[in-house]
């Protein structure tokens, strides 16, 4: 899988997965949660990978949910 709105290392045992999408202060949407779920998978099959660090670029960890991605989808019926 290519990521576009992560970034993911791994050094010494630690893998840092960084958010990367400072457009709505990396907040989740589900492009965003598919990669988190593809990168922890790919953590936890790395035996490589003993610790995971996760954290935000620039001057956000994360906003949460993006509020528009949920108002799509209740406006969808999901």
């Amino acid at each position: 899988m290519k990521l576009e709105k992560l970034q993911y290392t791994v050094e010494n045992g630690i893998g840092v997965v960084t958010m990367n999408y400072m457009k709505n202060l990396n907040a989740i949407d589900e492009q965003m949660a598919d990669e988190l779920m593809y990168v922890v998978e790919t953590m936890e099959k790395d035996p490589n990978v003993r610790v995971a660090v996760f954290k935000g670029s620039e001057k956000a960890f994360s906003a949460g949910g993006d509020i528009g991605y949920f108002y799509q989808l209740i406006k969808a019926g999901g």
